[in-house]
Order: C-alpha cells, then structure tokens, then sequence
C-alpha cells in the first residue's frame, strides 16, 4: 500500500512560489533586452563562420552525441517527448545529453532516451553565468555532433545552442525572433497555428539525416521506471484536479471557487469516487490548503514527486486540469482527460488524434493571448476563464463518468466549443 507520509517531498524543488514567478518575469526582459543584444553580436561571428564555410549545415548520419535543451516549460517537453523517441529509435548507438534547468530537468531524468541531464542554474545572473562556464567544461568533454534547441522565442537559448555546436546545430524562427536565424545551421518555421508537438516533430525530422523520419506518432512509452501494473494508491476510484498554473500565465487558471463548486456536487452524486488535489511549491500548497474541505477530497499537494504524481494520473479515472504539465502528462498516458482553456487555443496544446480528451472553451474577442501578448488584454481579470460555468464542468463530467445513466443526449461536440452561452461582451477589455 502506498504510504504518502513516508514520501512527503515536493519534486523540481522550489522554494517559494512567488520569488519564482518574479523570476520568471525578471527572465523574459532579460532575455528580450539583453539576449536581444547578445544574439544580434554572436549573430555576425555565426554570419562569419558560415562565410568562410566553418559551419557546415550538412548532417551527419551517425551522430556520435545529440544534445537537446530545453530551459521552461515542463508540458513542453512532454509534447516534444514522441518526437525525441523517434529521434533515438532513429539513432539508438548516439549519446542523447538533455540541457536544461530545475524546471524541466526532472522531467527529463524520467525519459528513457536521456543518458545524461545537465542542469543550468538560472537563479540570478552571476550564478547562470558560473553555472554556463562551468558545463563548458562538461559538455565539451561530450563528442557532440548535434544540438537541438526545443526553445520557440529565447534569444540567450539560441546563443547557448550555438556555442554549444555552431557546427550543427537546429532551432526555431518565427516573426518575433529574427535575430535568432543567424545562430541556426538549420532553421524551422515555428507555426503557432499548429498543435506544439508537431513542430518538435518536424524539427527533430529536419535534424535527422535519415531519408523517413515516419509520420506523425504522439504516443510515449519512454517514462523511466515508472509506469506500473495495479493501483500503487489506496483509492480504487479517484478523479484527479489540478486547479494550478504555470507562473508564465496565470490567466489560464480557472478560477477555484469554481473548481470547489463543481467538487461538492460531484461528490455529493459520486458516492464511491474521491477527488486527488495536486500542486508543488510553496504558493500551490497553499492555495490547496484552502480548497473546500470534505472527507473525500485528498490534499496531496506537496507531497509526491513527479514519479509519484506520473503514477498518480496513469491510474486516476479521469483528470481534469488548466493548461499546464499535468494535462499534457495525462495526454502521454493515454487516461480520460479534459482540459479547460481560456486565453491559450485548445489545438494547439491537444493531441490532434487523442480519442480519450475533452476540452471546455468559451471562444472570447481576445483570446489566444498568451504567446501573443506579454501583458494579456485583461490585466490578469481572465472572463475567458471566468465566463466558463462550472455548470458546464458538471455536465461534461456526469456524461463522462456515467454515460449510460446520462444518456447520449449530452453533445461532445458542444462542450468542444460552447460557444453558444458565451456571455463576454466584445471589445470590452481591447487594449
């Protein structure tokens, strides 16, 4: 039986919420300002290199060392992780080395086609400029012959990328990140209308030398030791939350009262069923903490780590999550999900062949913002979340986890869209 008690530790190992949030502001004006300047100067020594023919673009059929990096977004790096599988079924003898920070470096330690994960500390300046110095040394010692930044927009990940592997190395290049052309030997064009896992697909296919890359295959089996036979929990049947959100957005959080709503009346019909709360950090814990109390909701945040949280949703009924790294967990595994969206776009984050997902949208003037914005329209007050009724949570859910008592009356299609109760007014919040 599992024992939480005896494995009360919080995974990526963050010690206060808040302070992260405000670093993560502090990095993107960091990166827009100084790694703007940066890129743009190492961006003429790459024009040289290429020039006098020191880069070479052609690509190597048998990569002794791959190095993939990838510093924010841990449901990024779930979507990209089919497509690194292909890459090392592709290349099973090379060395496949995973750069990135405590943000995705556990994620990372958890798949198979990683032989080595190295972590960039990016707490301040002075520590991320030691910490680059110092994997120099480490990196340079790996015979790499090939480097792929997963990164959409930074600009100081691109110059990482090329002093890492001028010679080879592969990135992305939309309209808002022209400075970083000159920093790839081979460049792919970042569609933000497609899903994200198949632009890590096809960059992975452009750095591969084989003639059939394959079609495109979202299905992961690589979780390291992980997956397991049978229930390691003590609830035979639980439904998973996850009320939370990365820092990089919070507008794409529901909000709680309606997730405590849609909780008491789920329990309320569901005698046999418990709901699991999940979070990590400081901030997490705590706002579950105040979630409404009732004998079967389980706090468990805080307490598992992302072994255990892997586990967790493998075995859980359904999930039901924001936009964030539990919803694309799920996804991987395959387990009953839906996910609700506001100012980001559903097909950009749902697997475009997934059967087992659902989403709940109300379509809003403003949104997409997220990516589009750095300020979002509504000065955090999220209506494209707010306008979403817990209501309508219920009866995605009372379908989902008994159809037949329901009935086929409830449309799937609908509550794709909802678009019909939408009640935001529009050009209420245009900037």
């Amino acid at each position: 039986m599992y024992d939480v008690q005896s494995n009360y530790h919080v995974y990526l190992a963050l010690t206060h919420d808040k302070v992260f949030s405000v670093n993560i502001k502090s990095k993107i004006k960091i990166d827009k300002y100084l790694g703007y300047f940066v890129a743009s100067w190492v961006g003429l020594w790459a024009r040289l290199l290429k020039k006098i023919g020191a880069a070479n673009s052609k690509k190597t059929d048998s990569p002794r060392c791959i190095l993939i990096t990838k510093y924010q977004g841990m449901g990024s790096l779930v979507m990209a992780a089919p497509a690194i599988q292909r890459l090392k079924t592709i290349y099973p003898k090379s060395r496949f080395v995973f750069l990135g920070t405590k943000s995705t470096v556990p994620m990372a330690e958890l798949m198979s086609e990683f032989d080595l994960c190295l972590t960039l500390e990016d707490s301040s300046l002075m520590e991320s400029f030691k910490s680059i110095l110092k994997l120099f040394l480490v990196i340079k010692k790996e015979p790499i012959d090939v480097v792929i930044d997963l990164e959409f927009y930074s600009n100081l990940a691109a110059v990482l990328s090329f002093l890492f592997g001028f010679n080879k190395n592969y990135g992305f290049v939309g309209e808002y990140s022209t400075v970083r052309s000159h920093l790839y030997t081979g460049l792919m064009f970042f569609n933000r209308h497609q899903y994200i896992g198949y632009s890590y697909w096809k960059l992975l296919q452009l750095a591969s030398a084989a003639d059939h890359f394959g079609a495109e295959d979202y299905e992961y089996t690589g979780w390291k030791d992980v997956l397991q036979e049978g229930s390691a929990f003590e609830y035979s049947k639980y439904v998973v939350l996850n009320i939370h959100a990365s820092p990089l957005s919070f507008e794409r959080k529901w909000p709680r009262s309606y997730f405590e709503a849609w909780s008491l009346d789920f329990i309320s019909k569901n005698p046999f069923h418990k709901i699991i709360l999940m979070g990590h950090g400081h901030a997490e814990v705590q706002e579950v903490e105040q979630f409404a109390k009732h004998v079967r909701i389980v706090n468990l945040a805080g307490k598992l780590n992302l072994a255990e949280v892997i586990q967790l949703i493998q075995q859980a009924e359904l999930v039901i999550s924001n936009d964030s790294a539990p919803l694309h967990l799920a996804q991987s595994l395959n387990v009953k999900t839906i996910g609700i969206f506001g100012p980001t776009l559903s097909q950009n984050y749902i697997i475009p062949t997934a059967q087992n997902v659902f989403v709940l949208q109300k379509k809003t003037y403003c949104s997409p913002c997220v990516h589009h914005w750095q300020k979002p329209p509504c000065r955090g007050d999220n209506l494209c979340m707010k306008h979403l009724a817990w209501t309508d949570l219920r009866t995605l859910t009372d379908f989902l986890i008994d159809p037949v008592t329901v009935g086929n009356s409830v449309s799937v299609n609908l509550m794709n869209t909802l678009v019909e109760n939408s009640s935001y007014k529009e050009g209420e919040y245009l900037v």
